[in-house]
């Protein structure tokens, strides 16, 4: 996770060999061995060091037992920061940050379908589901609230790998990580807590919030409750469960460290949650919950030199996930803002200071607001942009039609200017 990995439940065949940037999660997702439903084979023995050279993203999944290790050493942070820059700078100019999948599945992703990252109602977060009088153990009392929600996502095909979900309607809709069934097809196994094995369909995934939904037949399914429209504050407790290495209904807790932490995605980038709780591969799309037992993110990478749990793990804010699976349910397409820069890659500076604008799309809100090539763009509203990944972020944090205000240096001033941000949608 980065060196971001995805926390893609489903292990890759190889490692992604794109270097992250510096500070950046190495998008590796959390993924491990493909164990045979239903047993669910014990993780492998460890492996010897592998030899220096580029780790795998965060959201590569992890190869199969007794497959020889690819892994590399981290690249220097300059070049990592210029392969992501250039990523991140071509998807705004085609589609504010609606990237191809870039993961290391050589086949195509599942659904095109795309979404806003808020959505266009209110939210209403879920019950609790931990009654703060209990006298038992506060995390213990959340991972029995929660687990039996929680499922395991076995895929196969090209890529076969294993990840986590997490049901949130009765009627079996669940909540997992795009990555987690990139290259799957339209179905999946998904094994429930109980341990019956159904089949998931796969009913879109979008690549830019790196969310999916998987749906299996039933009624009166352990749904959670999510905590949306809940504000999420560093310090707060955080409990994850999932499948890491194939183990399922694992817990591991923590706090979260930071919250609105820009962070890479497969198709681009966003505003993530930070947590120190330790999700491994395996944990990808699986959910992390709140003391009152509500999900308020969805397990997605972490940022590790080794493609294990350093205690940098990054989440799908609750919000983002069901604003996406709302519109991938409806069939509908996901739009999301667009500002219509590229921006500069070859920066070799470690503590980023700003994102150069390269180029301006004609016609884009850029173009209309003024803003020009060699501009030195620093902030979105009051949030700061030290790198082109932050940019994305920042623009992405906003819906379509919003106005915000673009500051950025030219000849050597600060100036700012007035954007209303368009809308570009995924193909």
């Amino acid at each position: 996770m980065t060196d971001v990995e995805w926390e893609k439940m489903q292990p890759p065949t190889e490692p992604n060999t794109a270097p992250p940037v510096t500070g950046q999660p190495s998008w590796q997702p959390v993924t491990t061995e493909t164990p045979a439903f239903p047993p669910t084979p014990p993780p492998p023995p460890p492996a010897a060091p592998p030899p220096p050279a580029s780790p795998p993203p965060a959201w590569a999944p992890t190869p199969p037992p007794g497959a020889p290790t690819s892994q590399k050493s981290p690249s220097s942070p300059n070049r990592r920061r210029a392969v992501i820059a250039a990523l991140v700078a071509a998807a705004l100019v085609v589609a504010g940050f609606a990237f191809a999948r870039a993961t290391e599945h050589q086949s195509k992703s599942p659904a095109a379908l795309s979404s806003s990252a808020a959505s266009s109602t209110p939210a209403t977060a879920g019950k609790p589901k931990v009654d703060p009088s209990s006298t038992q153990e506060p995390i213990a009392a959340v991972a029995a609230a929660v687990s039996p929600s929680v499922v395991q996502i076995e895929t196969s095909g090209s890529n076969p790998g294993l990840g986590s979900g997490v049901i949130y309607t009765r009627d079996g809709y669940i909540l997992t990580a795009a990555h987690v069934v990139d290259g799957a097809g339209k179905t999946v196994k998904v094994r429930l807590a109980d341990g019956s094995v159904k089949d998931g369909n796969v009913v879109g995934a979008d690549d830019a919030s790196d969310i999916a939904v998987v749906k299996i037949d039933g009624n009166n399914l352990e749904a959670a409750s999510l905590a949306t429209g809940v504000k999420v504050e560093v310090g707060q407790t955080a409990v994850a469960i999932g499948s890491p290495f194939g183990l399922e209904e694992t817990v591991t807790a923590g706090i979260v460290s930071a919250v609105d932490r820009p962070a890479s995605t497969p198709g681009g980038a966003i505003d993530m949650i930070q947590i120190d709780a330790p999700i491994n591969p395996g944990n990808s799309g699986g959910p992390v919950a709140d003391k009152q037992g509500r999900v308020f993110g969805i397990a997605d990478s972490i940022i590790s030199q080794t493609d294990q749990s350093a205690g940098v793990g990054f989440l799908v804010p609750i919000d983002t996930a069901k604003a996406v699976a709302d519109k991938l349910v409806a069939g509908q397409p996901v739009e999301f803002a667009f500002l219509g820069v590229s921006t500069d890659t070859t920066s070799s500076s470690v503590v980023g200071d700003g994102a150069v604008v390269v180029d301006v799309t004609k016609g884009s809100p850029a173009d209309t607001a003024g803003l020009q090539q060699g501009d030195k763009i620093t902030a979105v509203d009051s949030s700061p942009v030290r790198d082109p990944i932050e940019l994305a972020a920042r623009v992405r944090s906003h819906q379509p039609g919003d106005t915000v205000t673009v500051t950025f240096e030219r000849d050597g001033k600060s100036q700012s200017a007035s954007v209303t941000l368009g809308s570009s949608k995924s193909k």
